[in-house]
Formats: C-alpha cells, sequence, structure tokens
C-alpha cells in the first residue's frame, strides 16, 4: 500500500507516514469535506459554516482560534499555529518534516564530500602516474644518450687506430725526407735529384697506404661472409638432423601431434610442433596444422546456437572446403545455407508487414531476397518476392528535380472495361512554378516495345499542380500486353519514366 500524498511505501498498521509525515485520517477527512463541497456546489446550494467540519473528535472551531500564528507550514505554506504539531492544511508533521529535512541534508553534504574527496583521489592519482611516467622517460633518455655517448667513443677509438695502422708507413717516408734534405741542402743536383726521388717514394707510400687500407676492408669483408656460412651450415646440419629424426619416426610423431590435438591440448601442441616447424617439413606440418584449425573449428561451430544460420554455414562452409569428403560437414553446409536462405526470405517479406515503408527498407529487402537468390538459386517464391518488391519500390517518388512520380499496375481490368491495362499514377510538383498535369502527356511501353496512348483517365489528372502539390488518378490502356515503363513527358518540367519488373 502507498501513500496517498507522496507515494511512499506505507504499512497496514500506520496512521502517519514515515516519508511525509501525513495524518492518513485527516487526509480521508480533507477528501470527503471536498467531495461535499462539489456535490454543494454542484447542487446550486450555498456553503455554511461547520457543514463540512471535519469529524475528529476535536472542536476545531476552539482549535483554529486558540494560539498567535507563528509562521507558516514549511511543507504547503499554510499558516501555523504555536499550540499547533500538524499542519491543518496538509496534515504534515512539523517536528517529523524538520528532521527529514535535517536528514537530507546531512546526506546531501555527505554525498558532495565523498564526491569533493573522490575527485581530489582521482586528482592526485592522475599527477603520480603523470610524475611517474616524466621519471620514467628522463631516466630512459639519460640510459639512451649514455649508450650512444659510449658507441661513439668506442667507433672515434675504432677510426683512429685504423689511421695509425694506415699513416705508419707514411711518417716512416717523412723521417727518410727530412733527412734527405738536411744531407742535399748545398748541392742543388743532388737536391732535385733528391726531390725527383722523394715524389716517386711519396708516390709509392700513398699506393702502399691504399693497398693496405683495401687489404684490411676486405679481409673484414671476408671474415663476416665466412661466420654468415658458418652459421648457415650449421642451421642446416641441424635442420637435416631434424627432418631425418622425423623421417625415421614420422607415424609416431604425427600420432602423438595428433592425439594432443584431439585432446585439446592446444598450448602443449604449440610447445611440440615447435621443434618440426621448419622449411624441410612445411608440407608435413602444415598438414598437421589443417586439421588443428579444423579441430577448433568444429568446436567453434558446437558452442554455436543452432539458431545462428548465417554464423554456422559460414563455419561448415569452411569445414567442407577443408575436407571435402566429409559427408556431415557437406550435410550441415546444405541445412544451415537453406535455413538462412528461409530467413533471408522471411526478412525480406516483413517489408509488406510495416505500418509505415521507407525506401531504406525496401533496400533492405531487396537485399534480403537477393541473398536467398544467391544461396538456394531462383526458386518460384524468392522470385514472385523479388517481383512484389520491385512493384512496392515504384509506390516511392522518383524523377527529377522539377517532377516525380510513382506508379502501380493494377493488371488487366474485366467486365465493361474488359481486357484493358489499368496504371494507377501519383504525379508531384517539386518545383517553385506551377505546370499543367494532361493525361496526353502519358506513354505506356508495353514489353513488345510498342506505345500506347491512353483510352480513359480520371478527371484527377487533368489539372493545374501548383509546387509542392500532388495529384493521382488511373490511366487505362487498351492492351492487354505487360508494360515495360510508363513515360511522362512535359515540356517544361522534362520528361520522367518508371521502369515496371
Amino acid at each position: 500500500m502507498e501513500c496517498p500524498k507522496c507515494g511512499y511505501e506505507r504499512e497496514s498498521g500506520d496512521t502517519h507516514c514515515s516519508l511525509c509525515g501525513v495524518d492518513f485520517d485527516l487526509l480521508e477527512q480533507q477528501k470527503a469535506e471536498k467531495k461535499a463541497l462539489k456535490n454543494i456546489t454542484k447542487n446550486g446550494g450555498s456553503l455554511q459554516a461547520g457543514d463540512l467540519a471535519l469529524e475528529t473528535g476535536k472542536d476545531q472551531t476552539a482549535a483554529s482560534s486558540s494560539g498567535d500564528v507563528v509562521g507558516e507550514c514549511p511543507k504547503c505554506g499554510f499558516s501555523r499555529r504555536s499550540d499547533e504539531n500538524e499542519c491543518r492544511h496538509c496534515g504534515v508533521i512539523f517536528e517529523k518534516h524538520e528532521q527529514l529535512t535535517e536528514q537530507k541534508k546531512t546526506e546531501a553534504e555527505t554525498r558532495k564530500r565523498k564526491e569533493q574527496q573522490r575527485i581530489a583521489e582521482k586528482h592526485a592519482r592522475i599527477q603520480e602516474e603523470a610524475k611517474k611516467g616524466i621519471q620514467a622517460a628522463q631516466v630512459k633518455r639519460a640510459r639512451e644518450q649514455e649508450v650512444k655517448k659510449q658507441a661513439d667513443k668506442a667507433r672515434e677509438e675504432e677510426n683512429q687506430a685504423e689511421g695509425d695502422a694506415a699513416d705508419k708507413p707514411s711518417r716512416a717516408v717523412n723521417d727518410q725526407v727530412d733527412k734527405a734534405v738536411t744531407y742535399l741542402k748545398g748541392n742543388q743536383r743532388k737536391f732535385a735529384v733528391a726531390v725527383v726521388a722523394i715524389v716517386a717514394v711519396l708516390v709509392v707510400g700513398w699506393g702502399v697506404t691504399a693497398l693496405v687500407k683495401n687489404w684490411m676492408a676486405g679481409g673484414e669483408q671476408k671474415r663476416i661472409i665466412a661466420q654468415q656460412e658458418e652459421a648457415r651450415r650449421k642451421l642446416a646440419d641441424e635442420y637435416k638432423k631434424t627432418a631425418d629424426e622425423y623421417y625415421t619416426n614420422k607415424a609416431e610423431i604425427d600420432a602423438a601431434l595428433i592425439s594432443i590435438i584431439d585432446r585439446r591440448y592446444f598450448d602443449l601442441f604449440d610447445q611440440k610442433i615447435k621443434k618440426y616447424d621448419i622449411p624441410p617439413l612445411e608440407n608435413d606440418m602444415s598438414r598437421i596444422k589443417k586439421y588443428l584449425e579444423e579441430i577448433k573449428l568444429v568446436d567453434r561451430a558446437k558452442s554455436i546456437p543452432g539458431r545462428e544460420y548465417e554464423t554456422n554455414y559460414r563455419i561448415y562452409s569452411k569445414l567442407y572446403q577443408m575436407n571435402p569428403r566429409n559427408k556431415g560437414y557437406a550435410k550441415k553446409v546444405k541445412i544451415y545455407r537453406k535455413k538462412l536462405a528461409d530467413k533471408n526470405y522471411r526478412d525480406a517479406k516483413s517489408f509488406f508487414s510495416k505500418k509505415e515503408r521507407f525506401r531504406s527498407d525496401l533496400r533492405v529487402a531487396l537485399a534480403e531476397i537477393d541473398k536467398a537468390i544467391q544461396l538456394e538459386g531462383p526458386q518460384k517464391k524468392y522470385r514472385k518476392l523479388k517481383v512484389q518488391l520491385k512493384n512496392a519500390g515504384l509506390l516511392f517518388y522518383e524523377g527529377n528535380d522539377q517532377v516525380q512520380m510513382a506508379v502501380r499496375n493494377d493488371g488487366v481490368t474485366k467486365g465493361a472495361t474488359g481486357g484493358q491495362r489499368k496504371i494507377y499514377v501519383w504525379i508531384k510538383n517539386i518545383s517553385t512554378e506551377p505546370f499543367f498535369v494532361n493525361v496526353d502527356f502519358f506513354t505506356m511501353v508495353g514489353s513488345n516495345n510498342k506505345r500506347y496512348s491512353y483510352n480513359d483517365c480520371s478527371r484527377k489528372l487533368l489539372t493545374q499542380l501548383q509546387p509542392g502539390k500532388e495529384t493521382e488518378g488511373y490511366l487505362y490502356f487498351y492492351t492487354s500486353t505487360k508494360p515495360r515503363k510508363l513515360v511522362f513527358s512535359h515540356v517544361i518540367a522534362g520528361t520522367i519514366s518508371r521502369r515496371f519488373p
């Protein structure tokens, strides 16, 4: 049971509401008073003092006259006297209302403090994480700089050692030149001969230096190539040893690996196959890996509900491609392909059950029926529904920036107008200028490519069409030939057409 004043949950023995403090008996008496007042007003009578006195067992007149007015009711604003504990208007108990108000205020302040504390803790945590990130980045940068400095130093020392080794012959030559110059200072002829000899020695020295450098570089390159060849040879030997071991015990190793897969110990399988997952055994291992993938797909298929037709069809199609000889996979593919196609058919057909139909819904429906046809072929009901959907598409306006048209093929008439083709037409002016619509502007092109003019029409198709307005009506063509398209040709609005499926 709920409080009639505030809706708070009320126990069967309560006399006052635990939330708003209203007196239930007093509230019922007030309702009776209002009802009586309504009846008196309705009957045209006059309300006399004391006619609607509440039967509370107290003298209301005396109660209302005793005591001074000390304020207003905190709930409804009615006047409050000094000797009253509850409001005479809404029945709220003043003391309880004040307690509840104070309690709510305290709870609100507590929540506010907790929220402020949570925000402060969050900000402190973010700042601490940012500080740690900055420190880590600084340490990383310092470490990288130190490593770079050491690498540059080592490179410089290496270059210096190479230069000293190359320049050693040049220094020896320079010493000999200095001695010769000192000896030959007083003899120009001997000096000239010595100069020529020195030049020859320098040229030879430079050639020797170049040869030394080339020899050192060639030796380093040969050493690197030799190391690479040795590593390749060792790897080839290891591959050959592993391949020989595998082919010697092929049946046992394959059986062990397949057994691990069957028991679904996939982590153990990854560890065991690592040894044999080498280029010489690529074809053998690919067959076992394919079996692993098949088992995982089977397990996945088992975990998927049967109502998820598309997922099941996709998985079993992949399984069938992996193992075409498995009849179970072929059967599952056939079952789920049929179920998925029927689901696509039902989804497409649901377009006609919608109260409001939109062009986007029609595009979705056509896509669904195309999927069904792609899966199960052009069955009769699929082809029929696709034609119906295309006919439904004719009910949406299409055209140019001046005029748009929608059509409906109502078939061949019977009775007095028997044998005639009836087409219902809607024309809409989307331009900014009015134009005249005339039935002479319509031409039907039949499936035999012949053109037909109207035989009879609705008078609504003879009108001055204002901007933003539309008109509609039927056209009769004296032929039973199926229509291929309906053409509307206007000298101002242009030519538009709608093609029938």
